[in-house]
């Protein structure tokens, strides 16, 4: 096999910038989304199922799914936390608490 080497960019002469309508793009939707067949993005509770795995994606689902109430996700085996500054009280309860 070849072996692949990137520099991470530091050897580019330069760079060009486009803007391209959203419109242009099949359907209106831009490439590699994690969206249901209406174009809407979808959230998972475990990202190992997202169809595209990169940092917008996780970022949102992390986003969207702490505004709904889930500061719990997980990445298969590993579950990421994001500190909600607030109690979840449906989450924290004596119940749930002592299972």
């Amino acid at each position: 096999e070849q072996a692949i080497w990137c520099d991470g960019g530091k050897g580019a002469k330069g760079y060009e910038e486009y803007e391209v309508a959203l419109k242009d793009y099949n359907k209106g939707v831009l490439p590699m989304q994690n969206v249901n067949a209406s174009g809407e993005l979808r959230q998972f509770p475990d990202m190992v199922n997202l169809p595209f795995l990169h940092e917008a994606g996780i970022l949102y689902n992390l986003k969207d799914r702490h505004a709904n109430g889930h500061p719990y996700t997980r990445t298969g085996d590993i579950i990421i936390a994001v500190n909600p500054f607030q109690w979840f009280k449906e989450i924290y309860t004596e119940k749930v608490r002592n299972r």
